[in-house]
């Protein structure tokens, strides 16, 4: 088996390559849930630690009848290797679960998209993410952008 190229390029040409396949295999129900979710969510009265849960539990889902066609797989670590938006909330609950002290940010900052290309995240751990359960929503959505066929799934990142 060929070494998995962890550049710039060669994680572009994956995910593009991933995303063709992607449109067609979810069920119509799930897609017109996602639609209504912003205005429920909007309108209900809960915490925003609530409503974020309300919003992981669909991206949950939606994982669920993707992964047949999702590359991810332990020891493929190309989501962990760009750049990540997070929220202060998400930050919060990370430095909740890990104990480590998360610095909330007063303005939004933008990095270049290639500023952190290659370089691990830093709750990457042997190939694997050590925060999974408690991962931002950008990456918990990073890999509905990667499908790929199953077949192919055998010659790229393994289990």
């Amino acid at each position: 088996m060929n070494p998995i190229d962890h550049s710039l390029e060669g994680t572009t040409q994956r995910m593009e390559e991933r995303r063709a396949a992607m449109v067609a295999i979810l069920p119509s129900e799930l897609k017109d849930r996602e639609d209504v979710l912003p205005a429920r969510i909007r309108a209900g009265n809960a915490s925003v630690q609530s409503k974020l849960g309300r919003i992981y539990a669909l991206v949950d889902e939606f994982s669920a009848h993707r992964a047949p066609y999702i590359a991810c797989r332990q020891g493929c670590s190309d989501c962990c290797r760009m750049n990540v938006q997070i929220s202060n909330q998400e930050a919060a609950r990370i430095a909740a679960a890990t104990g480590r002290r998360a610095r909330p940010l007063t303005r939004e900052v933008q990095h270049a998209d290639d500023k952190f290309a290659g370089k691990a995240c830093p709750f990457l751990m042997d190939s694997s993410c050590s925060i999974y359960e408690h991962r931002p929503m950008s990456v918990a959505t990073i890999r509905h952008s990667m499908p790929m066929p199953i077949d192919a799934i055998r010659n790229a990142c393994k289990r």
